[in-house]
């Protein structure tokens, strides 16, 4: 029999699981201006669920452990297979995008669960204490992307007003991910395609910059030829409509040149509003049609 705590405790854990964390996996987040530490965790839902899903279901059917050990995690992880496969099948035709990353994390939570049963004899299956702490090194292995977001976004905290300097590789993350973007030399270079638009955007930043007069990028052409750069601002109210954002096209001749921003133009540049300059949403450069492929160098991008 079950003792009673822990079917009690099962019980909460299903509702939990069932009620709070899988309508989360269809509910269609605008997340596009969530840190980046929170993106990257959040993924690992996946393996939350599964895992509780999966203990649960051991408390319930205490048949299920007193199989042989290989046996459950075979299990397990076919249940999370066909589980996990349909949510992407259901996310898919929602709008949402079908991931293998995303089923292989559904896989992971269910066998991790299994290998920290409580019930799980290791004296008998000592193989099973080995797969129990290969499964737990393997999701600390996931945990590493949210450790180095939460750094840099606490460095951007910390070297703010500068947006980026490029003193690390973390802050190229900032720019979201781009083929376009090469860090090197403390710097970052840009590639223009001829491509209708083409160009970069700062997406990862703190926010607020209310209080300051001018965003300047600090920029080197190395081509011969001059560059025209349109850049754009817009804040987390933005509607995507061209008149609810800033929008200025800037000359950029060959060497080394500075783009200044005035804000107080960014603040004044929606048609019907002003702009929210303590919640900033992006700020984006790019080309227009280039007859050839160019390429610019950022050093750095900072408010004063």
């Amino acid at each position: 029999m079950t003792d009673p705590a822990n079917r009690k405790t099962a019980t909460r854990l299903l509702i939990i699981s069932l009620v709070i964390l899988l309508p989360l996996l269809f509910y269609p987040w605008d997340n596009r201006y969530f840190p980046r530490s929170l993106k990257a965790f959040w993924d690992l839902g996946h393996i939350r669920l599964f895992a509780v899903i999966v203990l649960t279901v051991l408390y319930y059917r205490q048949r299920l452990g007193k199989l042989h050990f290989v046996n459950r995690f075979i299990l397990a992880a076919g249940f999370a297979l066909l589980a996990g496969g349909t949510i992407e099948i259901i996310q898919f035709y929602l709008g949402r995008d079908a991931s293998f990353y995303d089923l292989s994390l559904d896989v992971l939570g269910a066998v991790l669960a299994v290998s920290w049963y409580p019930k799980l004899d290791f004296y008998r299956y000592p193989a099973s204490a080995v797969f129990r702490w290969f499964c737990t090194i393997i999701v600390m292995v996931c945990l590493i992307p949210t450790a180095r977001y939460l750094y840099d976004e606490y460095s951007a905290r910390q070297d703010f007003p500068v947006l980026a300097d490029f003193s690390t590789s973390l802050q190229a993350t900032r720019f979201g991910n781009n083929p376009g973007l090469e860090l090197s030399d403390n710097s970052l270079r840009v590639y223009f395609t001829t491509e209708q638009y083409s160009g970069f955007g700062l997406r990862y930043f703190p926010r607020n910059w209310s209080g300051y007069r001018e965003v300047v990028l600090e920029i080197y052409n190395p081509g011969e030829d001059a560059i025209e750069l349109t850049c754009r601002i817009h804040d987390l109210s933005h509607n995507e409509a061209y008149n609810d954002r800033y929008n200025r096209q800037f000359h950029v001749p060959t060497g080394h040149q500075e783009i200044r921003i005035d804000l107080t133009e960014v603040e004044n540049a929606p048609k019907t509003r002003r702009m929210n300059m303590d919640r900033i949403g992006a700020l984006g450069c790019f080309t227009t049609n280039l007859s050839t492929p160019a390429v610019l160098i950022i050093q750095s991008i900072f408010l004063r």
